[in-house]
């Protein structure tokens, strides 16, 4: 069988329902966050998983965990995984935020880790993994930003202007399957 990727957010925390940027911060999983991991557990218990790599923020590491213990699986804590740092306005309602930034024509890249160096952390730590567990099947459990660079580069197509552009449900998981020319997506892991 060809080696199989998977690919998860977190599952819900207090601030993604309040619309907080989180980013570097360490928030928990809320209960629907921890309800989410389950059913996360559930949908892939149909595969038989090798290995676990989380960042090592709370709200991924706690995911996996979940995962990890109903799956008989062992958890890797990777911090080339972790959010981007959102600087000044994690914490802070995103809605708020993108207001603020329009009045002052800015964007949020000019207070965040240079978005050339967090694409570069998270492929490099992607590219890493993949040689470390060749040919095992694997579930990294990420955020938001780091799953819109995974998904890009492994479907081949140009990043999207703004990293938040577009949202990704919390404790969704994307599936690839290793093909001879690379990464084949085949379906997703829902938790709806």
């Amino acid at each position: 069988m060809s080696q199989m990727l998977f690919l998860a957010r977190h599952g819900e925390t207090t601030w993604n329902k309040e619309q907080r940027l989180q980013g570097a911060r360490d928030i928990p999983l809320s209960s629907v966050g921890i309800e989410q991991a389950k059913l996360l557990a559930e949908n892939l218990s149909r595969f038989s998983l090798d290995t676990i790599i989380a960042s090592n923020l709370k709200r991924a590491y706690q995911t996996a965990a979940i995962v990890g213990k109903r799956l008989g699986v062992p958890v890797e804590k990777e911090p080339g995984f972790n959010e981007q740092s959102y600087g000044i306005f994690e914490g802070r309602l995103w809605p708020a935020v993108q207001k603020e930034l329009a009045a002052r024509h800015e964007t949020i890249d000019m207070y965040t880790e240079p978005p050339t160096d967090f694409v570069s952390r998270v492929i490099g730590t992607f590219t890493s993994t993949l040689k470390t567990h060749k040919n095992q099947h694997i579930l990294i459990v990420c955020h938001g930003g780091v799953l819109r660079i995974l998904l890009h580069h492994l479907r081949k197509t140009p990043p999207a202007k703004g990293h938040i552009g577009y949202e990704l449900p919390n404790g969704l998981a994307y599936m690839f399957r290793k093909g001879k020319s690379g990464w084949v997506e085949e379906d997703f892991v829902s938790t709806s």
